[in-house]
């Protein structure tokens, strides 16, 4: 290496020297550009692996809130049944059904026959009639009834009607008696409990 330095001439040698100091420094400049470069990468990377993670939180965040809200919905749906529950007892259509009873009672009145009145009494009442009471006297007859009012004496339990009895003698009108009645309900049934006449 000295021998081939002594054999160039001076102008030579510096440019060998400017030339190794060049490619020194761009060695230098190189190194540091494939150090910034492997840095930018790995920098990437983490932001790609945070960027992961923050994905993988929010999928796991969103089926809980899910989880949650479906069983308070279902909750406030149970509710809805109460209001049905109370209305049960439509006192309407129990009186509509007192008439129907005293309606089907006096019918059988009307034709004297205890047999086809049974259906419509309680045990009770049918058994203070004989055939005989319940026909009663022959002179005049039943000729037709008037229910002119019912209502009720203890809610879903206990009901009256007040009932208009019209007689003939001889093909003529010959009278009105007026009847209390009153309907007892037991298990949905509605049955004639007495019957008395008003004066």
């Amino acid at each position: 290496m000295n021998k081939i330095l002594k054999q160039m001439t001076p102008k030579q040698r510096i440019l060998l020297y400017v030339s190794l100091v060049i490619a020194g420094i761009l060695l230098v400049a190189l190194m540091l550009l494939t150090h910034a470069i492997s840095k930018k990468s790995d920098e990437n990377a983490l932001i790609e692996d945070q960027a992961e993670i923050a994905q993988s939180t929010t999928a796991t965040v969103s089926p809980t809130k899910t989880a949650t809200i479906a069983p308070t919905s279902t909750l406030t749906a149970t509710v809805t049944p109460s209001p049905t529950a109370t209305a049960s007892v439509d006192p309407s259509r129990d009186l509509n059904s007192v008439k129907a009873v005293v309606a089907n009672f006096m019918q059988a009145y009307i034709s004297r026959s205890l047999d086809q009145a049974k259906p419509y009494m309680t045990d009770e009442f049918f058994a203070s009639f004989t055939n005989e009471d319940f026909a009663g006297v022959s002179s005049s007859s039943r000729s037709g009834y008037e229910i002119a009012s019912s209502g009720v004496i203890e809610e879903d339990s206990k009901y009256e009607a007040k009932v208009y009895l019209h007689y003939e003698l001889n093909g003529q009108p010959s009278g009105t008696s007026i009847f209390q009645l009153q309907v007892f309900k037991k298990s949905d049934k509605f049955l004639v409990s007495s019957m008395s006449e008003s004066q």
